[in-house]
């Protein structure tokens, strides 16, 4: 209806003669009002396809242009269904394209917080994070599983999933910290003795500035 409204009123502003314009005119006011209370129908009967639509034109940037255009082309079957006034085939459209729509909202999820944590771990598996961090490494992975799960449920969840997310990549960074620092050590064993006593040292000039004797590393 809406198309048509606009079609109406580019014939108005060409035709020269008053009562087909006025005809004209009138065409494109009715087909609005058709197009205003289509508008309005869907968004009553299927609040959740548009709000759902809305937050994926939101996140489009981040989700597969196929997966746009797919559940795009479908809402508009379910919008040309409600036009017709076939409510039981917009039902199986709106259907249709709000399984289209949770899918391309996965994928945007995945792409915003799964993916961030996924690249961290690997970083920290190439540093040997299972040998010398295995606990945050363990915990930078129950991070990264839970958050698989949430977003295949829920999607919409963003706060919860970006709590997630950093803690995942806050674990993986923590335990390629670790890692490079056995590295290091199984590099130069020694330099175990001179941290030993650097520490010792800055201990040392602690204990005088406060007036005590602290102990060296037993």
């Amino acid at each position: 209806h809406y198309a048509k409204a606009r079609r109406a009123l580019d014939a108005a502003s060409s035709q020269s003669d008053p009562e087909k314009r006025r005809a004209d005119i009138d065409t494109a006011a009715a087909e609005a009002k058709q197009a205003v209370d289509t508008a309005q129908l869907v968004s009553t009967r299927f609040a959740d396809l548009v709000e759902a639509r809305d937050r994926m034109e939101l996140a489009g940037a981040k989700n597969r242009q196929d997966l746009l255009a797919r559940a795009e082309s479908e809402f508009a079957h379910a919008v040309a269904a409600v036009e017709d006034d076939d409510m039981k085939k917009a039902a199986r459209d709106a259907k249709i394209a709000m399984g289209t729509i949770h899918a391309a909202q996965i994928v945007a999820a995945r792409r915003q917080f799964a993916d961030p944590v996924a690249r961290a771990i690997s970083d920290a598996r190439r540093v040997s994070a299972r040998k010398f961090a295995p606990k945050a490494l363990d915990n930078a992975i129950a991070a990264s599983k839970k958050l698989d799960t949430l977003v295949r449920d829920d999607p919409d969840a963003q706060a919860q999933a970006y709590a997630l997310s950093q803690r995942g990549i806050d674990e993986a960074k923590r335990a390629m910290r670790i890692a490079e620092l056995g590295n290091a050590l199984d590099r130069d064993p020694a330099a175990v003795e001179r941290w030993t006593d650097a520490g010792d040292a800055r201990r040392r000039k602690l204990g005088d500035a406060l007036g005590i004797g602290l102990a060296r590393t037993q």
